[in-house]
């Protein structure tokens, strides 16, 4: 018989598992003005799996490569480098979770500051080698992201 400690692992693994399945990668479409949707296919990576005008995501975090980041700089053209992957949800999840989050940020947070909001996020790759706030600074991951019709991307970081 497998003790309740093997079974609780077991258990943690395949959620966690089925959570990594369940993951997109998201990154702006210059071309057809819009984001597009990466989805991991099993012994073929990761492939594109649809265009959209809005992308929710919830526990994303913020990828750049250096190299590609480099090419861009030295070559002048752009390509697919930069993305956020996270688990995708709908807007309705995206409002009750969002609500949650910035309550949560609120109780920790100075009253002198205000209230918390949305964060927008940004990436050039000729002025910066991350994502980064509308203060300049590196944001490496956020618990949700809004990816808006408009091209901007929004997080609760």
């Amino acid at each position: 018989m497998v003790s309740t400690g093997n079974q609780r692992r077991k258990r943690q693994r395949e959620a966690k598992r089925e959570a990594e399945a369940r993951q997109v990668r998201v990154y702006r479409n210059l071309n057809r003005k819009c984001w597009s949707v990466q989805r991991k296919v099993e012994g073929k990576g990761w492939r594109l799996s649809s265009h959209s005008l809005k992308v929710c995501l919830r526990d994303a975090r913020l990828f750049v490569s250096a190299a590609g980041r480099e090419r861009v700089r030295s070559e002048g053209s752009k390509n697919v480098h930069a993305y956020a992957q996270g688990t995708p949800i709908d807007t309705l999840e995206f409002s009750s979770q969002l609500k949650a989050q910035l309550s949560r940020v609120a109780a920790r947070r100075p009253q002198s500051l205000g209230p918390p909001a949305l964060e927008r996020i940004t990436y050039d790759p000729y002025r910066h080698d991350s994502f980064v706030d509308s203060g300049g600074a590196p944001v490496e991951s956020a618990r949700l992201v809004l990816f808006d019709r408009n091209g901007e991307a929004w997080a609760v970081i």
